[in-house]
């Protein structure tokens, strides 16, 4: 079972975590987000997705509009 943490706001399980997405997932998010099949199916990323895309999207991750998480392996990050 998922350990929830209300101070940090994350869930920690076995071999990952929800926590909120920070302006060092950038590059990582650039990377995996310009992969077209991940935009092929989504209705929300453009392609193609670069380094700037990611800083608005984590920009507009800070304002609180919407909840969001980053999902993060403990062994690929």
């Amino acid at each position: 079972m998922p350990l929830v943490s209300s101070r940090e706001k994350l869930v920690l399980a076995p071999l990952s975590r929800l926590r909120r997405p920070a302006a060092s997932d950038a590059a990582r998010l650039a990377m995996l987000a310009n992969d077209p099949d991940v935009a092929r199916m989504t209705t929300r990323i453009p392609h193609p997705y670069d380094q700037r895309d990611a800083e608005d999207f984590l920009a507009f991750c800070e304002t609180g509009h919407e909840t969001v998480f980053a999902i993060e392996h403990h062994e690929h990050g």
